[in-house]
């Protein structure tokens, strides 16, 4: 199971005016949305496997390509200006068939990259549940109850086992898990002292549960 599949740093909303931001990912050549979505693709391919299936959990990073439809301006960004009308005409048409659970972000992954290698994943949409035995996984864990923002503790209360992956930091409270991430650990937005490690999330046959954090010697619990 994976979490936040697209980093979206090539369309990211919260630098999306920041012109020091938009000239940085010019320089490094992370300002190009089509070649992130076949990058995904790359990846998905790259960790594909014939026995079993990779399942990505709806998440807040995945959802910034639809916030990049709704707020963007392709007449600002001629990079991006032609895939920005594709995905756009796509997101219009699949409004007007009143398309359940439309995904921007999946559809473009469908058009854009080998359509064998990426039906064979499987896309949650928004609240919906997956389970391995009696384990929650299912949940980004960006959203709690009531509309709030998610935490750990606030899961902790539940009635139900979860593992997420929103904080990027290790953690368990009672039956609430959470990952880490497979991202560099250091980015340009989480500044200061951070938690952040590189840890995943383990279910045995028995259901039990085990954090693997990754350090110069490989994972350890």
């Amino acid at each position: 199971m994976l979490h936040d599949l697209f980093d979206a740093i090539s369309c990211n909303p919260h630098t999306a005016k920041n012109p020091h931001e938009r000239f940085r990912n010019y320089i490094n050549e992370t300002d190009d949305v089509r070649k992130e979505v076949k990058n995904v693709g790359k990846l998905l391919e790259s960790i594909a496997r014939p026995f079993c299936t990779t399942v990505i959990v709806n998440s807040n990073h995945d959802d910034m390509f639809s916030r990049f439809l709704a707020r963007a301006d392709y007449r600002e960004d001629h990079k991006n200006a032609i895939f920005f009308l594709e995905s756009q005409l796509r997101m219009y048409k699949a409004i007007e068939a009143n398309t359940p659970n439309y995904n921007p972000f999946y559809d473009a992954l469908l058009n854009e990259y080998d359509k064998k290698i990426i039906q064979t994943v499987k896309f949650l949409n928004v609240d919906e549940s997956y389970k391995i035995k009696d384990i929650e996984c299912g949940m980004h864990g960006d959203r709690g109850a009531g509309g709030r923002r998610g935490y750990l503790a606030q899961f902790a209360r539940s009635q139900t086992k979860t593992i997420t992956g929103h904080s990027h930091v290790a953690g368990i409270i009672r039956g609430a898990y959470s990952v880490g991430t497979f991202s560099k650990l250091r980015l340009n937005y989480n500044k200061g002292m951070s938690a952040w490690t590189s840890t995943l999330a383990v279910i045995f046959h028995n259901g039990k549960r085990m954090l693997l954090t990754r350090n110069k010697k490989g994972f350890l619990p």
